[in-house]
């Protein structure tokens, strides 16, 4: 039985899962804030750019501006200072899946692009999108000082799956200097 299950909770699959102890803060609607708040960053950084005006060009030039603040907000700035200014507002960060820590820069590239992909293939098809099952992969958005919490004072690791416990029956490995009877 490792720590987690002593207290009565379940191992997450991944970190920042729904049930995930490790960090217990609610953030769906800090996500879903921190999004708007970046939106809105993006949006007024390609208004001040492009300026106001009308026409197909002016529209297509905005766009393309607003992709480029957007493109450098989500991968350059927040791989920097650990966060874009909406998670930095609402106080979450984005973490690994997989292990629990910052995400690399190439990691923010691959994820900045899954999304464009996702977001335009939703538009278009109306399907739901795979990747999202499969949260290990993915970069999830987690309170900033359960993440800071976690980071001072560690769970303990779970036991590996097949070691030695005296009271096991068969014993599903021996402990050393043990004869195999």
């Amino acid at each position: 039985m490792d720590f987690l299950s002593s207290l009565g909770m379940h191992q997450a699959k991944f970190h920042g899962d729904t049930n995930d102890p490790r960090y217990p803060s609610p953030r769906e609607l800090r996500s879903h804030v921190a999004v708007l708040v970046d939106m809105l960053l993006h949006a007024g950084v390609a208004l001040a750019v492009v300026g106001r005006d009308t026409g197909l060009v002016w529209a297509a030039l905005l766009v393309v501006v607003y992709a480029a603040a957007s493109f450098i907000h989500t991968t350059v700035i927040q791989r920097i200072t650990h966060a874009t200014l909406g998670k930095a507002v609402v106080g979450l960060v984005l973490i690994r899946g997989s292990d629990g820590d910052r995400p690399s820069f190439g990691r923010l590239l691959e994820w900045y692009f899954l999304r464009v992909f996702l977001t335009i293939g939703g538009m278009i098809f109306d399907d739901e999108d795979p990747w999202q099952a499969e949260y290990g992969r993915n970069l999830v958005a987690v309170r900033r000082r359960d993440f800071a919490a976690l980071r001072a004072h560690p769970l303990p690791p779970a036991a590996p799956p097949n070691t030695y416990h005296p009271n096991s029956f068969p014993p599903q490995s021996y402990p050393p200097n043990t004869y195999r009877r």
